[in-house]
């Protein structure tokens, strides 16, 4: 299984494919959108912060790694939605058991008069 910090296949190949163009911010783009929604974004934090510590004076390295975090940031505060009501709660499951009851009732009576 693979670590946090590694790629999946898509994303290797989308990181190799910058190395052919690298100033392409539209091929940046879709690496970063791949990795976010792919839950590999330390990966690729890792590999723009290796990046940028061998190129210092690249601006979009530092660029990239700041919208990884900007991206993440906002999936991360994302409202989730209310759980789904348990099924012991809905009003259909307590009249089931609660015709059950009635309906053990009734025939414990029966059967209790039948002896």
């Amino acid at each position: 299984m693979p670590g946090p910090t590694e790629l999946d296949e898509s994303g290797a190949s989308l990181w190799r494919a910058l190395g052919d163009s690298w100033t392409d911010e539209a091929r940046h783009d879709r690496f970063v959108q791949h990795v976010v929604a792919s839950g590999r974004w330390a990966a690729a934090a890792a590999r723009y912060r290796a990046y940028a510590a061998q190129h210092p004076e690249d601006a979009l390295a530092s660029k990239m790694m700041a919208r990884i975090v900007s991206l993440v940031t906002q999936q991360a505060l994302r409202p989730t939605p209310p759980p789904e009501r348990a099924l012991s709660r809905s009003p259909f499951f307590i009249a089931v058991i609660a015709v059950a009851a009635v309906l053990g009732m009734v025939l414990g009576l029966l059967w209790r008069g039948a002896r």
